[in-house]
């Protein structure tokens, strides 16, 4: 991406706050706090929406570091969040981070072969289509490309969503987990959200 700020970008720029992250803080500080205890210096955000999450993991990066984000913003209904996550990424970029972004649906072909040039990464977040087969296909696409970890966000519950949307991450979370491999849980209490990760060797 291409990372250029005219006048119009930089009114926009100065007035829009960074978006707020969309998970809870008491399960999201210490994912960002195991993000830098194993010097993640590249990530991956799979479902950035408008890019709050993204911006604070970066900050919790070292300078320099690589971010990536795929989101589908060209379809109808998201597209208005795409100008505020470029300008997420614009911020980052003058803060020495070096940012891409990936627009498309993370499960066709094209974008996932545009995410595996820039990587692997050192952590992925999985944070996109939340049925179980979508995220499955999430996990088996994106998960090989995590060098330390991958993460799901939203492996605590099975639950429907105000929109009438089901999540049905935790499923796939139980089968995970149940595969033997090392993770961790970042679950506050009553959450129905959490943060589930699959740490590599």
């Amino acid at each position: 991406m291409t990372h250029r700020l005219d006048g119009i970008h930089l009114i926009a720029d100065r007035l829009t706050p960074v978006p707020r992250a969309r998970q809870i803080a008491a399960e999201f500080r210490p994912y960002l706090a195991l993000l830098q205890s194993l010097g993640v210096r590249s990530y991956l955000e799979v479902g950035a929406y408008q890019g709050g999450a993204f911006y604070r993991a970066m900050r919790h990066l070292p300078v320099g570091s690589l971010g990536v984000t795929v989101d589908n913003h060209n379809r109808i209904g998201r597209s208005v969040h795409r100008p505020t996550l470029e300008i997420v990424g614009e911020r980052l970029t003058r803060r020495g981070y070096r940012i891409e972004h990936v627009f498309g649906n993370s499960q066709e072909i094209g974008t996932i072969a545009a995410v595996r040039r820039l990587g692997p990464f050192d952590a992925v977040f999985i944070d996109a289509d939340h049925s179980y087969a979508g995220v499955k296909r999430d996990w088996e696409a994106y998960g090989p490309m995590g060098r330390h970890l991958v993460a799901f966000h939203d492996v605590a519950e099975e639950h429907t969503t105000r929109s009438g949307k089901r999540v049905e991450v935790p499923r796939l979370w139980q089968e995970i987990k149940a595969s033997g491999v090392a993770t961790r849980e970042f679950i506050a209490p009553r959450s129905k959200r959490g943060i589930g990760v699959v740490l590599r060797p």
